[in-house]
């Protein structure tokens, strides 16, 4: 068979670098055996380490509030999270994992590590907030009333999603993760709810109440030394029959003016009173700020050797300081009293509605695990095979150029 080159003019360089679709069939036949090698070792490498780099991918559904979900905004600290809140504390929980991961890394801790949970791209890709209403569902219902508003951002469910070599290690993983959702949600909670109650107790025993109950004290005493001085008139200008009818001109309202003495008497009488249970509003208030910040008190001296982040103990031992505050009850007088023990109970009250919240409400209702696809696999074997043969190809042509280019300088 003759050469079906193309007839090139005489001496024209190009003739000897010119590549016939024969030539190319050639090199790929007597390239064939390395080329196969080099496709199979690539093959070979990259299903290596495609089935080395196969992962098991874990997810823990959490019911947010049984599954009821919340709107965006918190109507009961026991209820549901809302999304707002969720926003909030997935940009406070990576800082605190990351602190309760290096303290177990200079601990030696080295089992109990959970490096991902400091990463706030892991809580943005594998905790998932599954809303009761997509964004096509709103659009589609938005015309339907103002209540749907709320729903497109109800939170029905979290899914929290870890991914291990091994299917025990992605449950554990994920398992692991949604304990510290709670718990370190919680933490965080009680931590806010503390910084509450300071910022409550340092406002009912500010300046400006205690003046407040002095200047109640000062109204008092004023009303009384004027009911004593009516009195007094009374006694003085009562005729036999014990019915004073003087009449005298206070001056100081006109609807005031020429009031019978026992008119002015009885009005004196009943605002001593309102001042007298206005003031002991002002010191049962006073009383439930000093419960507050001794509760607070108490209760960062007990959190100080509770590991961080966990909230379950947390909060058990702020239950105890709450019923321990009975015994600090100081007040005078039964309303008093029966004012503190409000507030203890509206202390226990809120820790408890807090722990009901992450523990309770915030339950696991379902996990599984899904191992990576075969596919992915597949790619990287058949990628690792073409990519080697294309080396491959190039190298040889580099080679066979390189020869051809020794044998023009010894010619």
């Amino acid at each position: 068979m003759t050469d079906q080159r193309p007839s090139m003019p005489a001496g024209d360089p190009l003739d000897e670098d010119f590549i016939s679709i024969r030539d190319v069939f050639a090199f790929l036949e007597s390239a064939s055996i390395p080329l196969v090698v080099l496709a199979l070792i690539g093959a070979v490498v990259a299903g290596g380490l495609g089935v080395l780099q196969r992962q098991v991918t874990a997810e823990v559904v959490l019911a947010n509030g049984g599954g009821q979900g919340a709107p965006a905004e918190r109507v009961d600290a026991s209820g549901p999270i809302s999304f707002s809140e969720w926003a909030q504390l997935r940009q406070a929980l990576p800082p605190m994992a990351g602190a309760i991961d290096e303290a177990r890394r200079v601990a030696g801790q080295t089992a109990e590590r959970t490096p991902w949970l400091a990463s706030a791209v892991w809580w943005t890709s594998n905790v998932e907030p599954v809303l009761a209403l997509s964004r096509d569902d709103a659009r589609m219902l938005a015309s339907v009333g103002e209540d749907m508003k709320g729903e497109s951002t109800r939170i029905m469910t979290f899914r929290v999603r870890h991914a291990a070599k091994s299917t025990e290690a992605a449950l554990q993983g994920a398992e692991t993760s949604a304990t510290f959702m709670r718990t370190g949600s919680l933490y965080l909670e009680l931590k806010t709810l503390l910084s509450t109650y300071q910022a409550e107790s340092l406002t009912q025993a500010s300046q400006r109440a205690t003046a407040e109950l002095l200047m109640t004290d000062v109204e008092i005493a004023f009303s009384r030394s004027r009911a004593r001085q009516l009195e007094e008139m009374i006694r003085q200008g009562a005729p036999s029959t014990g019915n004073p009818q003087m009449i005298v001109d206070v001056g100081q309202q006109a609807q005031a003016k020429f009031l019978p003495l026992q008119t002015q008497l009885n009005a004196v009488r009943l605002e001593i009173s309102q001042l007298e249970e206005s003031k002991a509003r002002l010191v049962n208030t006073q009383g439930r700020g000093r419960l507050l910040a001794e509760f607070q008190t108490r209760s960062l001296a007990a959190l100080a050797p509770i590991p961080l982040g966990d909230g379950v103990a947390a909060a058990d031992a702020m239950t105890t300081i709450a019923d321990g505050l009975k015994g600090s009850i100081d007040g005078q007088t039964d309303e008093a009293r029966l004012a503190q023990l409000e507030t203890i109970a509206r202390i226990r009250a809120d820790v408890t509605a807090l722990r009901t919240r992450y523990v309770v409400t915030l339950t696991e209702v379902s996990r599984s695990y899904q191992p990576s696809s075969l596919m992915k696999v597949v790619g990287m074997t058949a990628g690792g095979a073409i990519g080697t043969m294309l080396v491959g190809v190039v190298v040889l042509l580099l080679r066979r150029q390189y020869h051809a280019y020794r044998r023009g300088l010894a010619a």
